[in-house]
This record gives C-alpha cells, structure tokens and sequence, in this order.
C-alpha cells in the first residue's frame, strides 16, 4: 500500500507541476512571441502544409509543416488573461476581442476555418497572425507540453532557427548516445543502434517540431539509464510515460518506451540477469510506462471536464472509437501498414540486417568458433520489444495508416533495433567448440 501511495504521489506531482508549467509559460504576453511567430508563418507559407523530403535510398517522406503549424498556432492563441484556461483547451485560431465562434474539441480530425475546403493549418496559422480569423478550435484532448518550451524559443527563434537548434540537439544527443552503448555494452550494439537511427530518419527529425518531443525523452530516458543514475525502474519508466504523454500528440510514443526497455534488456543481459526476472521485470516496466502515460493523460480530460464541463470524455470515447475501428468508410490493418512501410525502409532495412549478420561473422571470427548454437532463449526480451510496436499499430490501425507518411513510420525504430539484435545475438558459440574456422550451424 505504502509503495500504490508513493506512485500515485508521483503521478499527482506531475500534474500539478504540469498544469503549473503551462499556467507560466500562458503567461508570456503575445507580443514577445509575435515576431517570430509572425517569420515562422511566412516561412511556412512558402513551404505549403506538406514538404517532400528525397532521402536517398528511400520512398519521399513527408516532413509534417500541417501539424508544426497547428503546434505554432496554438502557442501563439494563448490568452494570457486566462492562461490556466487556456492552458487547458488549447484553442488555436483564437483573437482576444476577435474571435466570433469557437468549436469545441470534437472526434475526427482538427478542422480548419471554414474558409478552406479542406484543412490547412498553415493558411489558419497566417490568418491568425494577421488578425484574419473569427473561427477558433479547442483541441484539449491533448496535453500540449511541448508549449513549455515552445512559447520561449518563439521569443528569440523563428522556426528555422528553431529547427537547427533541434538539429544540433539531436546530432549531439545521438553521439553520447552511441557512445555510452559502445562503453558500456560493446561497439555492435552501438552500431546497430546507429543502423536503427538511419532507417527512421532520426537525422532529419529536427526539421519537424511535432516528431522531435518523443525522441528527445527517448534518447535523454536512455542516457540516463546507461549513466546507471536510475535507482527506482519502476518510477522511472512510469515518469517517462507521463512525460510522454505530457508533450507528444500521438506520433510514436511507444518510442520512448521501447528504446529505453531494449537498452535495459541489453545492460541486464551483460550482467547475466535472471531470465525468468527479466521477463517479469519487462511486464513491469511495461505496466509502469503505461499507467504513467495514460495516467497522465486521463488527467487531462478529468481536468477539463470537472472544472470546465466541456464533454471532453465523451468526445475521446468517440475520437477512440475513430482511431481504432473506422475511418470515414474505411478500416485498415496491420498489412495495410506493413505494405506501405516496406516502402519507405525496405532497402535501408535489408542493407541494415546484411551488415547484422556480417558482425555476427565478425564475432565468431573473433572467438575462433567453429560451432554456432542458436539460443532462442537469449533473444525472448528482444522479441517482445519487437512486438511492441506491431501490437501498437494493430490497435491503433487507423491512426497509424493514415500518419505512417508524416510520422508513425518511425515506430520502425523499435523495429528494426529489436530485430537486428534478435540476429546479432541469437548466433552463439558452443560450449563443445574448442576453436577453428567457422563450419556449421547446429541447432
């Protein structure tokens, strides 16, 4: 009981401090930030909703300026004479003194002004920096952490500016990253890491505000862990479910649950762990990141609900519904998915599990083995983080098809991680073999 308390007391601390963070950054008048805004929205303009990104050995990807410029928009339709209010429904489109009409969250996607036949964030974000909009919309359902810091680097930065500095962030995150996996795993691990980055474009996140926030807790979450500066797992990962929750909308968050849980296995493998341990301790880790990451978000309708009385449970019930079963008339499946993310990552993926299996050969050489056994038993961990993604996508089918272009995509990231190390380490030497060149494979 005292251990329920103790993370039921974390989970409240977190959204106290949460609601207290939006509040003070609501508080920023719009002037500071109007300048910039105002450079982001020309710049946007230019570029239209939708960027196609040519990546060599790759179908064109989307680089996802519709939702950069909603994220902008919302930032800049803070009032700053409500700021927990605003804080909370996170409207955009929004004019003190202006706006005539404001819609409610509603299932389906964020509509734009009525003015655009279809929707057009950019178009709504330029028509409200220019004071051009009488329509607003309330999009609550999420929790819109990365405001935090949006609304400070629209003070100083205009998003191109911005998006080097993710860039920079990034490249500097990664390098430390593959670093402590070299020192304190071995320099395979670190390089299938890197294979992993290439194939879900990690080197081109920076230039898309809506993907960066996942992978930023992912890749800090996993650095910390390799620091060996966790002492609670269990805390841990729940906090890094809740502070998923807290600053993405549904891009890849399971991302920031299965990189860190894969360097986990990979650290208490090295210090032969108990198998059966290992896997209770997954299921737990597992549990922890969910209750932290829906935790936090259940808040956020309880919030809006209780204290502004905006239907919001019922509109996510209906949204859900949306996300999970149907799609105007159409339904996808985990084939759909499969069959377009074969290609996006196809060549990059097979060029990845070729150089696996030329590491393995490395290994072997190295070890003067003769004999391979296969170990089913060694890789169990790998594949449940392999199926993480898969069953993610499964139950949110729609919602990953119709994004897998802009951003869902990147949940190959787990993917391809997981299945590289399923290879790399399901090859071992026998415990007969007595040295020489390597001859057969037993089972």
């Amino acid at each position: 009981m005292k251990k329920i308390l103790k993370y039921c007391l974390v989970l409240l601390l977190m959204i106290v401090m949460f609601c207290i963070l939006l509040t003070l950054v609501s508080v920023i008048p719009k002037s500071a930030i109007e300048e910039k805004t105002k450079e982001s929205a020309k710049i946007l303009a230019k570029e239209t909703n939708i960027v196609l990104l040519d990546i060599p050995l790759k179908s064109l990807i989307l680089l996802d300026n519709y939702s950069d410029a909603l994220m902008i928009n919302t930032a800049y339709s803070i009032d700053t004479k409500q700021p927990f209010y605003s804080a909370m429904v996170d409207r955009k489109n929004y004019i003190d003194g202006k706006t005539e009409k404001i819609f409610p969250d509603t299932s389906g996607e964020l509509k734009s002004s009525s003015k655009y036949k279809n929707a057009n964030q950019v178009g709504d974000l330029i028509d409200t920096v220019n004071g051009e909009t009488i329509e607003s919309f309330e999009y609550a359902r999420y929790w819109h952490g990365y405001l935090v810091v949006l609304r400070i680097l629209l003070m100083f930065l205009n998003i191109s500016q911005i998006r080097i500095l993710l860039q920079v962030i990034l490249y500097v995150l990664s390098a430390v990253l593959l670093y402590l996996i070299y020192k304190k795993i071995n320099l395979s691990t670190s390089i299938i890491f890197l294979l992993g980055m290439i194939i879900c474009d990690y080197f081109y996140i920076g230039f898309s505000l809506i993907s960066t926030p996942v992978f930023l807790i992912s890749i800090i979450s996993s650095i910390i862990l390799l620091l060996n500066k966790v002492k609670n797992y269990n805390m841990f990962f729940m906090i890094i479910g809740g502070l998923t929750c807290f600053v993405d909308l549904l891009t890849a968050p399971i991302i920031a649950l299965g990189i860190p849980l894969i360097l986990y296995i990979c650290i208490k493998t090295k210090e032969e762990f108990n198998k059966k341990e290992i896997y209770i301790n997954i299921l737990k880790l597992c549990i922890m990141w969910g209750i932290g990451y829906f935790g936090i978000w259940i808040s956020k309708w309880l919030i809006v609900d209780i204290i502004y009385k905006k239907g919001l449970i019922n509109c996510v019930i209906e949204q859900l519904k949306y996300r999970t079963i149907s799609s105007n008339t159409k339904n996808y499946n985990i084939i759909d998915i499969f069959k377009v993310l074969n290609k996006i990552v196809k060549v990059p993926l097979i060029l990845s599990i070729i150089t696996t299996f030329i590491l393995v050969l490395i290994k072997m050489i190295k070890s003067h083995t003769k004999i391979i056994n296969i170990n089913i038993k060694k890789v169990l961990p790998y594949i449940i983080t392999f199926i993480l993604p898969i069953a993610w996508y499964l139950v949110l089918a729609n919602h990953s098809y119709l994004h897998l272009y802009k951003f869902t995509y990147r949940n190959i990231f787990v993917i391809s991680i997981s299945l590289m190390l399923i290879i790399y380490n399901i090859f071992e030497k026998s415990n007969n073999d007595k040295g020489g060149k390597i001859s057969k494979i037993a089972n």
